[in-house]
Formats: C-alpha cells, sequence, structure tokens
C-alpha cells in the first residue's frame, strides 16, 4: 500500500512538471512572435486558462508578457493589476532580460499616468541591467523611452543623450526600421534641444524608411513639420507638404498642436485669412498652448504690442509649469532614489563584514580544536611508536624462521604473525614527518620488506612449500591461468600465506585501493575458471 502511494505520487509530481515545462514552452513560442504579430500575441495570451499557467515562474511569464502585448497593441495601462505577478517575482529572480523587460513595462504604465518621476525610476532600476542582458532591441527601447522622460521634463540635454545612447545600441541590429525610429526620437531631441540642423538632417533620413511604421511616421511628420517653422530658416511649405501627407496618406486629423503649426506656416506665406480662421477654431476650444503661437504669428506681422501680450501670459503659464516641475523634478526623484540605493548598499556591506568577522571567529575556533586534536592524537602516536619497537623483533624473528623453516603450518603463521609487519609499515606510511625514534623503524621496516621483495631465491621456496602443503595448488593455478606474470604469482603467494593489504602494498609499491582492486580481478578471473581446482582457490586466495 506505501509503495502504491509513493507512486502515485511521484506520477503525479511528473505530470505537474510537464505540464509547468509545456506551459512555460507555450509562453516562450508566444514571446518569439510578440514583435510582429502583436495581436495574435494577445489572443494567445487570453485564451490561456488558470490550469495552464500554474506555477509563479509562469505567472509572472504570463504577467509580463500580457503586459507587453497590451503596450503593443496600443492599449495602454495605467495601474499595475495585470504586471504585478511579474514585479513580484522578477524582482528578486529571474533572467537580466525578463527584469529589464519588467522594469520597461512597469515604467510604460507611470508614464502612461503621468507619473515621470516613478517611470524614471523604474527606468533607471531597467537600465542598472543593461551590462547583463542580451535583449539589444528592448535596451534600446528603455534608451529611447527614458529621453521621452527627459522630454515631458524640458531636459533637453539629457533627452538628446539617452535617445543617443538608444541609436547606438540599435545600430548593432539588422533592423532598420527600429533604428529609424530611435534616429527620430533623437531627431525630436535635437529639436527640443534647438540644434535644427542635426534634427532637420535625422528627420529626413528616417521618414524615408518608416512607410510601414504608421504610428512612429505619423508622430515623426507631425514633428517634422514643427520644426520646419520654427528653425531659423524655416520652409513653411515643407511643413504644409509634410502635414498634407500625414493626413492623406495615414488619415490622420489634425491635433490642437499641428493646427497651430499649420496657422503659422499659412502666416508666414503671407496667408493671413487662413491664418486667423485656424487661430477662431482654437480659441474656440480653448487651446492651452494657443498664447505661444500667437505670440509669434503677431511678431511676424510687425504687431509687436500683441505679441508681447501674448508673449507674457504664455511666460506666466510657462512659469507656473516650471514650477511644478521644480516641485517634482525627475533628476531629484531619480537622485533621491540613487541615495537610498546608496544607503541600503552601505547596510548591506555593513551586514556582510559582521558576517564576515563571525565567519572568521568561527574558523579560529575550530582551527584551535583541530590543533589541540592534532596534539593529543600526536603524543598517542609516540606511544605507540614504543610499542612497535619491540613488535618489530618479534617480527624480524619470524622472517628468520621463514628462512630457515618452511613447514605445512606455513599459511597459518603468516597469517597469524605477518600482521606485525603490516602495523610496522602503516606506522612507516603515517610517521614520514617525525624524527626521533621512528628512524630506527623506517630502517628496519625497509630492510625487512627488501627482503621479502627481491629475494627471488625466497619466493621460489615459497612457491615450493605451497605446492608441498596445498595439493600443487601453484602448479594449478599456472595452467588455469598461463597469462600470469610473475608479479601476478608472487602478488598471489602472499594473498596465500596472509600478508594484510598495507604490507602487500609497500612490498609493489602500489596504494591500498589498488591492492583491493587487483584482488578483485583476480577474484572474477578464478570465478570465471571451469577448473577442478576452483574452489581450492578461492578457499586459499581469497
Amino acid at each position: 500500500m506505501f509503495m502504491k502511494r509513493m507512486l502515485m505520487l511521484l506520477l503525479t509530481i511528473e505530470v505537474l512538471l510537464s505540464c509547468s515545462g509545456g506551459s512555460y514552452s507555450r509562453l516562450q513560442e508566444i514571446e518569439s512572435y510578440m514583435e510582429n504579430e502583436p495581436k495574435r500575441a494577445l489572443e494567445e495570451l487570453r485564451r490561456m486558462n488558470a490550469e495552464e499557467i500554474k506555477g509563479a515562474r509562469n505567472i509572472a511569464k504570463h504577467a509580463l508578457l500580457h503586459s507587453m502585448a497590451l503596450d503593443k497593441n496600443y492599449i495602454d495601462l495605467t495601474n499595475d493589476s495585470i504586471i504585478a505577478p511579474a514585479v513580484k517575482y522578477y524582482s528578486k529572480r529571474g533572467s537580466a532580460d525578463d527584469r529589464l523587460l519588467m522594469h520597461y513595462y512597469m515604467g510604460r504604465i507611470y508614464a502612461n499616468a503621468g507619473n515621470w518621476d516613478k517611470a524614471a525610476i523604474e527606468y533607471s532600476k531597467g537600465e542598472e541591467l543593461v551590462g547583463k542582458a542580451k535583449n539589444k532591441l528592448a535596451v534600446g527601447r528603455l534608451y529611447a523611452v527614458f529621453s521621452t522622460i527627459y522630454n515631458k521634463t524640458n531636459n533637453a540635454k539629457k533627452e538628446i543623450e539617452y535617445a543617443q545612447k538608444g541609436c547606438d545600441y540599435l545600430k548593432e541590429m539588422s533592423s532598420i526600421k527600429h533604428l529609424n525610429i530611435a534616429k527620430g526620437k533623437l531627431a525630436m531631441a535635437y529639436a527640443n534641444g534647438r540644434l535644427f540642423n542635426e534634427a532637420d538632417s535625422l528627420f529626413g533620413e528616417c521618414i524615408e524608411v518608416l512607410i510601414e511604421d504608421t504610428i512612429s511616421m505619423v508622430n515623426y511628420l507631425g514633428h517634422y513639420a514643427r520644426l520646419n517653422v520654427l528653425k531659423p530658416d524655416p520652409d513653411p511649405n515643407k511643413a504644409l507638404l509634410l502635414l498634407e501627407r500625414r493626413q492623406k496618406e495615414y488619415n490622420r486629423t489634425y491635433t490642437p498642436d499641428l493646427y497651430c503649426v499649420y496657422a503659422y506656416a499659412q502666416q508666414q506665406l503671407g496667408r493671413e485669412s487662413e491664418c486667423d480662421r485656424i487661430l477662431g477654431y482654437l480659441k474656440e476650444i480653448n487651446y492651452k498652448e494657443l498664447d505661444f503661437w500667437q505670440y509669434r504669428i503677431y511678431k511676424h506681422r510687425q504687431q509687436y504690442k500683441q505679441a508681447m501680450a501674448h508673449l507674457e501670459h504664455s511666460s506666466r503659464e510657462y512659469e507656473y509649469k516650471m514650477i511644478r516641475l521644480l516641485s517634482d523634478n525627475t533628476d531629484n526623484a531619480l537622485k533621491d532614489y540613487y541615495s537610498s540605493e546608496a544607503e541600503r548598499a552601505k547596510m548591506e556591506m555593513q551586514m556582510k563584514v559582521m558576517i564576515l568577522v563571525l565567519i572568521i571567529l568561527s574558523v579560529v575556533i575550530v582551527l584551535s580544536a583541530i590543533v589541540i586534536k592534532l596534539m593529543h592524537n600526536n603524543r598517542k602516536r609516540q606511544r605507540e611508536m614504543k610499542a612497535y619497537l619491540n613488535m618489530y623483533e618479534n617480527a624480524s624473528k619470524l622472517v628468520l624462521d621463514y628462512e630457515n623453516r618452511l613447514g605445512k603450518q606455513i599459511a597459518q603463521t603468516y597469517k597469524n604473525q605477518f600482521s606485525t609487519i603490516g602495523d610496522l609499515c602503516l606506522t612507516y606510511l603515517t610517521k614520514q614527518d617525525k624524527k626521533n625514534v621512528k628512524d630506527h623503524i623506517y630502517r628496519k621496516v625497509e630492510k625487512l620488506i627488501a627482503n621479502i621483495s627481491s629475494d627471488e631465491k625466497m619466493h621460489l621456496q615459497l612457491e615450493k612449500q605451497l605446492n608441498a602443503d596445498l595439493d600443487n595448488i601453484i602448479v594449478h593455478l599456472r595452467e588455469d591461468l598461463p597469462k600470469l606474470t610473475n608479479n601476478d604469482m608472487r602478488f598471489i603467494c602472499y594473498c596465500i600465506v596472509g600478508f594484510d593489504a598495507t604490507l602487500i602494498s609497500v612490498i609493489f609499491n602500489l596504494s591500498i585501493e589498488n591492492v583491493y582492486t587487483k584482488k578483485s580481478r583476480l577474484k572474477a578471473k578464478i570465478n570465471a575458471l571451469n577448473s577442478p581446482y576452483k574452489e581450492q582457490y578461492i578457499l586459499y586466495i581469497l
């Protein structure tokens, strides 16, 4: 019953994991065509039900893609109700690209709501991820939209800086369309900074290749027309042609601002009645920015008294606007943000220092305990050394007996007594950094091992005695395993007489692990034999 329940649990986990992975793959697929087919992407995202997007990662990805799809379909969000799961998830985890996109679209939401300060902070958080992000299109757009924030707050220098950054990133891509959209942003920034020649040149470039991008084309045609009536050497005919193209080719009506551009162009061409007709319409709708344009129109007519009146009124409006901007300035908001981030980083550093100090103290305590333990063990080993010296004398006598007497009791003698030599060898291996008493052990053990490992005559006597006592076991073994070398046979003899792994490892200059490996391979060869002596081999050798 228990095994059945465990099996059901494992199957359930596997199904859940496969569903989760499948859902995420589907979200990635939707993301792959989001750029070129935003309407299809939005429809697919809306079709996905709650069962398909279980799990924090899937929910966050869906929320991010849903916000992207709405934005790309020109559905402007002004609150975070949809993107909130993505903000919660990607604030702490996720790839740099997903986190950058989250800050980008959160900033878009704030910008749609007219909250430029919070939008700028989100874009600034996104900018911190630029070095890690691989999505150059997203980075280019981030910089471009950041320039828009500075446009809204009348900071032309920063607007140009960020628009240029957007262009620089998008130059690395093969998409001419996206690059020229960024160029249009930069042209607008140059116009706002009164760099008219640079703006004129860029507008001329980008509107030649943006025919497929209706939204950008409509936007840039309007700004380009505005530039042509405001620059020092105005070209009103070009401005009217651009406005006409916007209206006829893209079926866009004039905004109040473009009506002002149209009226001023008519004035520059000497068509005062047409200009006055448009001004009358704009007064009826109570357009707030009309004073600025009336100032320019009356100045062009050389009616300076009326021009000054409109200029003063326009200046007062501009002062109010600047006061509002200064009281809620984006640069100040960013400074506050960076200041708070610096303070947070300082606190984190202090915590890291405290943790490091605790770690160092812990290491010191552990090392002290280890040193004390080593000192204790060293004293214990010194006592053992004295005992090993006495044991050595007995082992030496056994070796002499071995040379003079190889009786039937040889196997038992080796098994009982040569373990002493193994102990001496183990001491030899573990005491190499000691002096005094152990040096005596080294010399004697080395002599003992040399006698055992190099005396061919002794080994032949050993084989002869083993054959006599164990029914020709070595003879039969050579017949059954003819490929065994002399070293292999010597290894087998030492196993039969009971040498332990430590002593054998020293004699053959092998590691103890290799001794066991050699024994294991020998066992496999013997088990594979079809020999009447197989059981005898296993009994005496293994």
